[in-house]
């Protein structure tokens, strides 16, 4: 492994930090001399609590509260204080010199934003170094494991690795803060294991994001798993992904994006602890659901599908792609009409609506223009009076266009012949 020179990455964050390294001490020092001295009744149990203690539920103490190793967990002090300043002293109180609402606005606006980079980059860091030492056989292992388990029975060897980095940073002194990260990325694959697996290919638009190249957001696959366990999935898998795997899989979501202060505020060494029992009821729930749905190549219902799209947010992005699948619009003939047409033969027909209401003329050039277009990209239409009908359709449009009345009859007319044109009847 490769050897980092750690005084070398001290001094650079501190001097990217610059005047606002040393301000940050100031600030913490101020806030410790005016708590013991406050004479605000509300601060009352602020005052009980050592220093020493404070900085211990961080994850500090006096040594480390001066080195930039620890620039995550000063941060998470600093939010600490600047909440303290906000929500227990009054709007203008002042303790001796102190001035609470201007140390809370600087420290907001200040020190908070600098202390984010820098800690971004610490994090980073200490990831890749427990990576790094992952790698080495001589790694202390976690007596208490977090995870137990056994993945390649379901066929899903390829997770030993992340299982192994979650069992060894889970109840680890300095690397338990980056469970949150692991545990949404563990439940993000497990989705999009069991979506890859059990759908047929041509949902793939529905848990993977084909612009970004990459899967959905968990947000996505969280309500795509709730909806197609009420709807394809339900006869196969059951009872097992009720409400409460939901409920379990938005909160990890939820702290998986937690920004680094904030996730050092609420992740204490005792979330492990706490969200163990959660973690093995949905994993369970996730694994025997995968293994059930595995191979079955779901075709989702057309209803379904409107529905699943809708809560999704893809019901725009996706309306050309269900257009293609609505019966696939096929002519008397038994063959389909070019796809890539009926989609804006659609839209065309509404819009045809509009101008049987409106008449706006300046629209009706519009209208005649994608005509045009579409006539273009008409390949072939099966059957005679399907061609029969667009060729009258086409003339209508001219007609329109010249204003020539009556014009809400013929635009009438023209509705009922694109009718024909795409349902072929």
């Amino acid at each position: 492994m490769e050897q980092v020179d750690l005084d070398y990455l001290r001094k650079q964050w501190k001097d990217e930090l610059g005047y606002y390294w040393e301000r940050a001490q100031k600030e913490i020092n101020e806030y410790f001399d005016m708590i013991k001295n406050t004479l605000c009744k509300k601060a009352k149990e602020l005052k009980s609590k050592s220093q020493e203690l404070v900085l211990k539920e961080f994850s500090l103490d006096e040594d480390r509260l001066n080195d930039p190793v620890f620039i995550p967990e000063i941060l998470n002090l600093l939010t600490y204080i600047k909440k303290i300043n906000y929500d227990v002293f009054p709007g203008i109180w002042e303790s001796g010199d102190y001035k609470h609402r201007e140390h809370a606005s600087y420290i907001w606006n200040s020190l908070i934003p600098e202390f984010e980079q820098i800690a971004n980059k610490v994090v980073d860091f200490k990831v890749s170094q427990y990576n790094n030492l992952y790698e080495k056989a001589a790694l202390p292992r976690s007596e208490k494991l977090f995870i137990n388990k056994d993945f390649e029975k379901f066929g899903l060897k390829q997770y030993d690795h992340h299982l192994d980095l979650i069992n060894n940073i889970a109840y680890h002194e300095k690397f338990y803060t980056i469970l949150p990260n692991l545990l949404r990325t563990l439940f993000e694959n497990i989705l999009y294991d069991i979506f890859k697996s059990s759908l047929n290919n041509k949902h793939k638009n529905l848990y993977f994001d084909k612009k970004k190249a990459r899967v959905a957001d968990f947000s996505v696959l969280i309500e795509l798993l709730n909806q197609l366990s009420q709807s394809e999935y339900k006869d196969i898998i059951r009872s097992n992904i009720h409400p409460e795997v939901i409920r379990i899989l938005k909160d990890i979501k939820n702290i998986g994006n937690l920004s680094v202060h904030e996730v050092l505020r609420k992740i204490k060494k005792s979330y492990a602890d706490i969200i163990h029992d959660e973690v093995d009821l949905i994993l369970e729930a996730l694994l025997v659901s995968y293994d059930q749905l595995k191979d079955a190549d779901i075709t989702i219902e057309l209803k379904n599908l409107e529905k699943i799209l809708e809560k999704l947010g893809l019901e725009k992005k996706d309306k050309k792609n269900l257009n293609k699948r609505k019966k696939k619009l096929k002519s008397k003939s038994g063959e389909h009409f070019e796809e890539n047409s009926i989609s804006e033969m659609s839209t065309l027909m509404s819009e045809i609506r509009l101008l049987i209401k409106n008449e706006p003329p300046d629209y009706i050039i519009k209208i005649h223009n994608k005509m045009d277009e579409l006539l273009l990209k008409t390949k072939s239409l099966i059957d005679k009076k399907q061609r029969e009908a667009l060729g009258k359709a086409y003339i209508l449009f001219n007609n329109v266009l010249q204003i020539k009345p009556p014009m809400k009859k013929t635009l009438q007319t023209l509705f009922d012949l694109i009718n024909i044109i795409i349902l072929g009847r």
